[in-house]
């Protein structure tokens, strides 16, 4: 369990046994975002008592185990599906805000958090495996938005533009930010006088997962 080498390490914990546990189940190899969790993780499965004046504080590992009479504890974890979830609501703020900068930020930290979230059932691992895709879809799709706009700024007319605002509107997002791209693309493209990729375009905007129907 990756996790035990974060909570039951000593004073100066060692984050190299987490790293390999990582690395084998789930590829990972670069660790540097990942670093501020394992303090937090460390931190959180640790209670600090005030001792006498003069001596040092007292450490108490904290668990998560209902059954007091296990043989081997859990640590303490301040990481959940619920904290994924909140990660992916604010995440979500940020691009009805159209703030796709933050909502990048906000998709990479969920997926960073995603690692450490203890999976009990299988429905925790469909959870979980929705959220990645979720994730994936929009970190790729507000990508292309950004590159698209900072090619648009340069020209209005840049076809490699036009192409990745189109392609944000493939993306498996929700309805509302899909009917957004697509307008921009319509706008866009009308604006060229491409009006056959237009009307296709414009056709989709008709469909009953857009309109709400």
């Amino acid at each position: 369990y990756p996790l035990c080498a974060l909570a039951v390490s000593d004073e100066r914990p060692d984050f190299s046994m987490a790293q390999e546990t990582l690395h084998k189940r789930f590829g990972i190899i670069n660790f540097e975002p990942l670093r501020p969790l394992f303090k937090k993780i460390y931190s959180s499965a640790f209670a600090h008592y005030p001792g006498l004046q003069g001596a040092g504080h007292l450490r108490a590992a904290l668990t998560r185990d209902s059954d007091p009479s296990a043989r081997y504890k859990l640590p303490n974890l301040c990481v959940s599906l619920g904290t994924c979830i909140a990660l992916k609501q604010q995440a979500l703020q940020a691009m009805n805000k159209l703030n796709f900068a933050d909502a990048i930020e906000g998709f990479r930290e969920l997926l960073w958090n995603i690692p450490f979230v203890p999976i009990l059932t299988k429905e925790d691992l469909k959870d979980a495996r929705r959220l990645v895709d979720l994730a994936r879809e929009y970190i790729t799709a507000s990508r292309c938005k950004l590159e698209a706009k900072a090619l648009l700024e340069k020209s209005a007319s840049d076809p490699r533009a036009i192409e990745l605002t189109c392609l944000f509107t493939h993306f498996q997002l929700q309805p509302s930010h899909v009917v957004l791209g697509l307008r921009y693309a319509i706008q866009a493209l009308w604006k060229l006088q491409n009006f056959k990729t237009c009307a296709i375009l414009a056709a989709r905007l008709r469909l009953p997962r857009h309109t709400g129907d």
